[in-house]
């Protein structure tokens, strides 16, 4: 499985986190997330959230997504929401497993920002995302561990799964897909 990550931790600061996982938490609070999806994904484009905080994550993707092609695009479409998790509300991670393109018709990446993993875990690396490169129903897994500040981008058509919760204190995300045209 491909992936790349890329770091914005010079222009994201900890405070802009700070602020992203607010603004997604007083969402979640308003009721703006899916109750027919994981808890508490949210179901709007977080991009169109106001703040500068928000420009600098929305712009980081677009050039994460192009550093990742290897060359500029043409942007299609994006979409972006934000998850927030923790043992207060654990779901059953075999029904979370999902892709974003599984017929491959498309030109589509995704990417995974990490914007807060809580410190009492035991096990980090599975806090971040756990991939099944050759599909469900085959045993190959690995995972991404979170990189806090940093997105993770990769071909939209692997199936993937939130980390494993390990604490009461929230997880916070932010995905997004990009569908893109090439120049000719």
């Amino acid at each position: 499985m491909k992936y790349k990550v890329f770091d914005y931790t010079s222009i994201i600061t900890e405070q802009d986190r700070k602020n992203i996982c607010k603004d997604v938490k007083a969402s979640v609070n308003e009721g703006k997330y899916y109750t027919n999806s994981p808890r508490y994904q949210t179901n709007f484009d977080v991009f169109a959230l106001p703040g500068l905080h928000w420009l600098k994550l929305r712009m980081s993707f677009y050039s994460a997504c192009f550093f990742y092609l290897e060359k500029e695009a043409q942007i299609s479409k994006v979409q972006s929401w934000s998850y927030m998790t923790s043992l207060e509300y654990p779901e059953d991670r075999k029904n979370l497993w999902h892709n974003h393109d599984h017929k491959r018709e498309r030109k589509l990446l995704s990417g995974i920002y990490y914007v807060h993993i809580p410190e009492d875990v035991d096990d980090f690396k599975k806090t971040g995302t756990e991939f099944a490169p050759n599909g469900v129903e085959k045993k190959k897994r690995m995972w991404i561990e979170p990189c806090i500040g940093k997105w993770a981008i990769y071909d939209s058509y692997y199936w993937h799964r939130p980390g494993i919760l390990q604490s009461y204190d929230n997880r916070f995300i932010v995905a997004a897909d990009m569908e893109y045209v090439l120049p000719r």
